[in-house]
């Protein structure tokens, strides 16, 4: 279990990140923590998790960097499959 920091394609969502960091390490060591950085781009609701099942929609704000490095820190946690995850 950790979480992912998105990088908003939206420029005046970016601050977001920043913002939401120190939050989250109260919950999360270093190890658990994941970051979607450029040139990659995750906007959040375009997220969707349904049981282990995440669906991303590629939009404006999500590009397809975005989309493999969520894939990638997903898969990592044994409980989330790459095989999972639909785009």
């Amino acid at each position: 279990m950790g979480a992912i920091i998105t990088n908003p394609g939206a420029e005046s969502r970016n601050g977001e990140k920043n913002e939401i960091e120190p939050v989250i390490r109260r919950f999360f060591d270093d190890d658990h923590i994941k970051h979607i950085t450029a040139p990659g781009t995750l906007e959040g609701g375009d997220v969707m998790m349904v049981g282990d099942h995440f669906y991303v929609g590629r939009s404006a704000r999500t590009n397809e960097e975005g989309l493999r490095s969520l894939k990638v820190g997903v898969s990592r946690d044994p409980k989330y499959l790459w095989r999972k995850f639909c785009t």
